[in-house]
């Protein structure tokens, strides 16, 4: 015999189901957000680390990538740097070979001989300052003997005046060695016009240095730093009166002339006119026939 259900029984069971239903519905949405916070502070250090080792690779990925186009750029600029110097290096050597070859131009031959200007062609470095070649010979003139000279301005009297290298040593057709003031091969008569005293001068090394010697000067003479000397009028290659150079001075400031060995006459040491290493140009005085 089935029992029956009371009506009032059952609607108040489907009452309490709906409304339990509504009740959780209400906290899950009143609760999420608590428990959504809950969540985020308790997985944050994961999130954390996750995102900081993102972060770093990141990083560390764009600053290579900013390392190779700051090399990148810093080797184009290098480039660029080396290029541009080296433009600059050849603008110098331009405008001194210009200034040079004006200044030249300003030497004027004196009576009875004439000027072949010539550059030099070739050095060799374990005798750079003692010879040299150049590039006109036999055919232009020149002989065995010839002085070689150039220009230099004379700041104590503000005018351009013609100093001494050396001397033809040989010829062939179209070349010609120069033996420097250095050179013990080139010996030329040279005149202190102050003292009025002739002397030789030649080449030499003295403790791995090279010099300039005048010998066979008078001992009874007062010599001093700075006395030009001149090329002797007695040479029959070349005139007199062209500088070779000028007596030296001592650490001390006295001229650098003493007795030789033989204590009969003086020898001083010179300083050339010129820098004969940087020279680029020449002129050989010709004699006219």
């Amino acid at each position: 015999m089935k029992m029956k259900q009371d009506p009032k029984i059952w609607l108040m069971t489907t009452m309490l189901a709906i409304l339990g239903i509504l009740v959780l519905v209400i906290a899950f949405f009143v609760l999420k957000p608590v428990f959504r916070r809950f969540s985020l502070d308790f997985y944050y250090p994961v999130l954390k680390l996750v995102h900081s080792t993102e972060k770093v690779i990141v990083e560390k990925a764009l600053l290579a990538k900013e390392k190779q186009t700051l090399a990148e750029a810093v080797t184009l600029l290098q480039e660029q740097n080396d290029r541009l110097a080296a433009e600059n290096v050849t603008l110098r050597a331009v405008r001194e070979e210009n200034r040079q070859l004006r200044e030249m131009q300003r030497l004027q031959a004196p009576a009875g001989y004439g000027l072949v200007y010539s550059e030099i062609l070739t050095r060799d470095p374990a005798t750079w300052q003692e010879s040299f070649v150049i590039d006109h010979g036999a055919d232009s003139g020149i002989c065995a003997g010839d002085l070689v000279i150039s220009q230099n301005f004379s700041e104590n009297e503000d005018v351009w005046e013609m100093v001494v290298v050396g001397r033809i040593a040989e010829t062939s057709s179209h070349t010609a060695t120069v033996e420097t003031l250095y050179s013990g091969k080139c010996s030329l008569g040279g005149y202190l016009q102050e003292n009025m005293v002739y002397g030789m001068l030649s080449g030499m090394t003295r403790h791995g240095v090279k010099q300039l010697l005048i010998t066979h000067l008078s001992p009874e003479k007062r010599y001093k730093a700075g006395e030009p000397v001149l090329t002797s009028s007695h040479s029959r290659n070349f005139p007199g009166g062209i500088l070779i150079g000028r007596i030296a001075a001592n650490s001390d400031g006295s001229p650098a002339v003493r007795l030789d060995h033989h204590g009969l006459s003086a020898e001083g040491v010179v300083e050339p006119a010129i820098n004969i290493s940087s020279l680029r140009f020449v002129t050989v005085l010709t004699e006219k026939k």
